[in-house]
């Protein structure tokens, strides 16, 4: 059973949909987390549009952008501790959602050959590393929280690490503030 960034917090509730067991994938859990955890607010949630061919439901169902889901995990990832488990859970899913949603990572073949960190950076993948960098700097930020903005820059363009991201604890200010 995989692994979510809310199993290592004690603020959510936990549904067991089915038979649970822990070792089969195809176990459910509904798992409820408050919308504080994740620091969203609600002019930042919007509804998912509806297609044609969708039943028709009494509620709308709501999704956040990729700027704000960005800005959320970097958010949570600042609270945590570093080195613990759910601080490196975060970093990993930030990581999953900046790589496929900015970079091409489709492949052909029965494998994917990976380049050595030594081996620099073809045109092709340098336009793409341009273009995500693009994108990430026509998202917008809070007033104070231009910071994550310059964080997530420069973690797309390669000039950073995820576990540079600052420790801010709960409540203070950033590291190097």
């Amino acid at each position: 059973m995989p692994s979510y960034a809310s199993d290592f917090t004690n603020v959510g509730f936990y549904f067991l949909l089915n038979e649970y067991d822990p070792h089969d994938y195809f176990s459910s859990r509904l798992i409820l987390l408050p919308l504080s955890w994740t620091d969203l607010t609600p002019d930042e949630l919007y509804p998912i549009p509806t297609t044609d061919d969708a039943l028709p439901s009494p509620y709308d169902i709501l999704t956040v952008s990729r700027a704000a889901t960005c800005a959320a995990y970097v958010r949570m990832v600042a609270r945590e501790g570093r080195g613990s488990d759910l601080r490196c859970t975060l970093i990993e899913d930030l990581s999953k959602v900046l790589i496929s949603g900015l970079f091409d990572i489709t492949y052909e073949g029965d494998y994917m050959e990976l380049k050595s960190d030594d081996e620099p950076e073809t045109d092709v993948e340098k336009l793409e590393r341009e273009r995500a960098v693009d994108e990430v700097k026509l998202w917008g930020w809070r007033k104070d929280e231009t910071w994550i903005g310059d964080a997530l820059v420069a973690l797309v363009a390669g000039k950073a690490r995820y576990d540079d991201l600052p420790y801010c604890g709960e409540v203070g200010e950033r590291e190097g503030d």
